[in-house]
């Protein structure tokens, strides 16, 4: 049980991570909505997972939820984890492909500062 929670939120930290580029220069419009549509893909997905798991635990464990109410939350919680549990990673996936291609586009045309010499470079000693 305590797996599901650590790797949940390893991913929503990881997901988080990519927040940092949510306002970065991109090549096209296009390019810095698929960025963004794919960092909240990668943090939304372990979070809906994470709450789907805790509803079907605590209607499961709960000694207040009686008769058909508890069937009722229980096979609905479990239906709804089972959709997520299968096209969750699915989607997941497709997300860090996106942002995986994204960053290898953005590469190939980078905005004209990062391609200036820094005159500090000089004073470096190398071969």
């Amino acid at each position: 049980m305590g797996l599901i929670w650590l790797g949940c939120f390893i991913g929503m930290v990881f997901g988080a991570i990519h927040f940092l580029s949510w306002r970065s220069a991109f090549p096209t419009h296009t390019q810095l909505l698929l960025w963004r549509i794919s960092s909240i893909v990668l943090v939304a997905e372990p979070f809906s997972l994470a709450l789907l798991y805790l509803q079907v635990t605590l209607a499961a464990d709960s000694d207040r939820a009686k008769g058909l109410w508890k069937a009722l939350v229980s096979s609905l919680g479990y239906f709804f984890m089972l959709i997520s549990m299968m096209l969750g990673p699915i989607v997941y996936i497709f997300a860090r492909m996106a942002l995986l291609v994204l960053a290898f586009l953005t590469l190939r045309n980078p905005p004209s500062p990062a391609l200036q010499t820094i005159s500090w470079t000089t004073y470096i000693p190398h071969l």
